[in-house]
C-alpha cells in the first residue's frame, strides 16, 4: 500500500505518541494541516486499510497519583471479541 503525502504527514506527527493535551487529534491537526475531524478520519482510514494495525497508549498512573495498578489479558477467539467488548463496557464506564 502506498502511503499519500497526507498519510505521510500524519504518521509523523502521531509516530511519537499523542500529545498529552485536552483535545489531542486537534493538536495533530493543526501540526499537520488538518482539521479535527480529518485528523480521527484519517486515522479510522489508515487502521481499516491495515496501515495502522494497533494502537495503545501507556498510562503514567503513579503521575495521575495512583501507587499501583493492575493490567488483565484475556485470549478470546477472534469471532467473540466485539461481544466480549461490549459485554465488558458497561463495567468499565462504572
Amino acid at each position: 500500500m502506498e502511503l499519500t503525502e497526507r498519510d505521510r504527514r500524519f504518521v509523523a506527527a502521531i509516530q511519537g505518541g499523542l500529545p498529552l493535551v485536552e483535545r489531542p487529534y486537534h493538536a495533530i491537526g493543526a501540526a499537520t494541516g488538518l482539521s479535527e475531524d480529518e485528523v480521527l478520519h484519517a486515522l479510522a482510514h489508515m487502521m481499516a486499510r491495515g496501515l495502522i494495525t494497533r494502537f495503545g497508549v501507556v498510562l503514567r498512573h503513579r503521575f495521575l497519583g495512583y501507587r499501583a495498578n493492575a493490567m488483565v489479558v484475556w485470549d478470546i477467539p477472534d469471532g467473540q471479541v466485539a461481544e466480549a467488548g461490549e459485554r465488558l463496557a458497561p463495567a468499565a464506564r462504572k
